[in-house]
């Protein structure tokens, strides 16, 4: 409404965001939709946005959780509200199941009260990630993290693998052992999609503890699937098959958004890339 204000012409306005600007821009034009006002937008857009939800390894999430009472960040950002909001599956201690976090169910209803999509604009939308459905090259059960020294030497973390009763950490406190396991849970950290630096970020972190050590042999993992980014109907970021569908293959009536333009590889999350952009400033007015 102040962008609205301080135009001095008739033009319509142009609204999105990146990751979760996306999101906040989609509710924004939703709501205003709702109330019967006028926003005054011919175009939204999203950039890797986690329109069906984003992914933070269950074995991350535990580990940080682990390793709280030495250091707390790595919790506070799992534990974040934008993190309940937006995880698929979260965790909200290191006993607790991973489950979708209440915030994130009253989030979705909103946006469905809101009318779920703003309908007025033309709705456009790019992902990082592949949009063939081609996993970023991951090999599931991997070690992706490893603690080498310090109080939690012997620690490891492994790219998820699929299955019942995969472990994916092994949580070390002075050589004692707790494992961390899922079931039913597809290979998340190689699907296609934006990619993040998530294994590297808490090497580094932990790396920045006095007397602790660790290596990410296999530092970036997918964090928004190009499925969420597209906001593919009818998806299941907990599905084998959904998350290797070939989206540029689909009926556009599965897709929310009007036009969308996914990567040739998967790269970084929100990454500028002269593909993504170019593509994306064709599709806005006076193009």
């Amino acid at each position: 409404m102040r962008a609205i204000a301080e135009t001095v012409t008739d033009t319509p306005l142009v609204v999105g965001g990146f990751s979760m600007g996306g999101l906040i821009t989609r509710y924004a034009l939703a709501k205003l939709e709702m109330m019967r006002m006028d926003h005054r937008t011919s175009h939204y857009f999203s950039f890797d946005s986690p329109h069906q939800g984003a992914w933070i390894p269950i074995s991350l999430q535990s580990f940080a959780y682990y390793i709280k009472p030495l250091y707390s960040g790595l919790a506070d950002m799992i534990d974040s509200p934008a993190a309940r909001q937006m995880l698929w599956r979260h965790k909200t201690s290191l006993a607790a199941d991973p489950v979708e976090h209440p915030d994130r169910t009253e989030f979705v209803q909103q946006l469905r009260r809101m009318g779920d999509l703003p309908m007025r604009p033309m709705k456009i939308g790019v992902a990082n990630g592949r949009g063939d459905g081609q996993a970023n090259g991951n090999p599931p059960g991997t070690a992706a993290f490893k603690v080498t020294k310090g109080l939690y030497n012997g620690t490891e973390l492994y790219l998820q693998g699929s299955g019942d009763a995969v472990t994916v950490a092994k949580l070390c406190t002075l050589g004692a052992a707790t494992y961390k396991s899922t079931s039913g849970y597809p290979e998340l950290d190689s699907a296609a999609g934006g990619t993040l630096d998530s294994f590297g970020i808490a090497a580094e972190t932990f790396n920045a503890i006095a007397g602790q050590g660790a290596e990410a042999p296999y530092p970036i993992i997918d964090f928004v699937p190009t499925i969420s980014a597209l906001a593919v109907y009818d998806i299941d970021l907990g599905n084998q098959q959904d998350l290797q569908l070939n989206v540029n293959a689909l009926d556009p009536d599965r897709i929310a958004l009007d036009a969308y333009k996914t990567s040739s590889d998967n790269t970084g999350h929100t990454e500028i890339t002269s593909e993504l952009c170019a593509w994306l400033v064709d599709q806005l007015p006076g193009k």
